[in-house]
């Protein structure tokens, strides 16, 4: 068999050529697609990134903002403290009457009242008059030899009235010394 051809080979090669042409076309647009679609992927990390650039700006502002606060507060706590020490030195060396009281009032008998309590204090010492009202002695001699055991308290006088006729209690009056080093040495009555 034979092959005959009608068109002149020129034909065929321009077809071919445009065959590669086509080719060539379609290779180029593919890789302007891929390289928009890279170009959009890295333009919406960038974005991103630089989003969580600003993010990080301003917690740094921020955090750099409360530092300063931390700093003014720090300036607070020192004048404070220079502020309690000009109140300290002023104040001077007062007991802590609190803990006196405490020591008092905690180590009282259920059966011993207590009317009124006068501590009057002088430089070191002080001066304690505890007016209450018991039914016997005994109680209130136990209470004495309680208060007697603290550091703080000595010198422990009892007066007490006679009992009444129709009276169960009768009243008395207790004085202590009361010493103030002691108390600030932290004494025993908390």
């Amino acid at each position: 068999m034979y092959s005959v051809r009608l068109l002149p080979i020129e034909y065929k090669m321009i077809h071919k050529q445009n065959r590669k042409r086509e080719y060539t076309y379609i290779i180029a647009a593919t890789l302007i697609i891929a390289l928009l679609f890279t170009y959009l992927c890295l333009s919406m990390i960038l974005n991103s990134k630089s989003n969580e650039l600003t993010m990080e700006q301003n917690q740094l502002e921020n955090l750099e903002r409360s530092i300063n606060n931390l700093i003014e507060l720090e300036v607070l706590e020192k004048s404070v403290a220079e502020m309690q020490g000009q109140f300290l030195t002023a104040a001077g060396n007062s007991p802590v009457w609190h803990n006196v009281l405490a020591g008092i009032g905690n180590s009282v008998p259920d059966t011993v009242g207590i009317s009124t309590v006068n501590i009057n204090y002088n430089g070191e010492f002080g001066e304690a008059t505890i007016h209450g009202t018991a039914g016997k002695n005994a109680p209130v001699s136990e209470w004495i030899t309680k208060l007697e055991e603290f550091p703080e308290i000595s010198n422990a006088k009892f007066n007490f009235s006679s009992l009444n006729e129709g009276e169960d209690h009768f009243e008395f009056e207790l004085t202590l010394i009361i010493n103030a080093a002691a108390l600030q040495t932290g004494g025993g009555s908390q």
